[in-house]
């Protein structure tokens, strides 16, 4: 099960793009090899289109969830 959803605000924890900032695209793979966890499509704050990489589970921590749509 993905730990972050679509729309939640995330930050880039490892050295490339330490502390960036971005929102999660969508779910690239559910089960990565060698983590045996998500790997994520991100939209870098700055950018309006997606990451063409895969960004790592582990690689990430959340900054804020996105607000639920609470209409029927």
């Amino acid at each position: 099960m993905p730990k972050y959803l679509k729309g939640d605000r995330v930050r880039y924890t490892a050295p490339e793009y330490f502390k960036k900032e971005a929102l999660i695209d969508g779910v690239k793979v559910f089960t990565s090899e060698v983590t045996g966890r998500p790997i994520y499509y991100i939209i870098w704050n700055e950018d309006e289109e997606r990451f063409k990489y895969g960004i790592h589970e582990k690689n990430l921590e959340l900054v804020k969830r996105k607000d639920p749509d609470w209409r029927l």
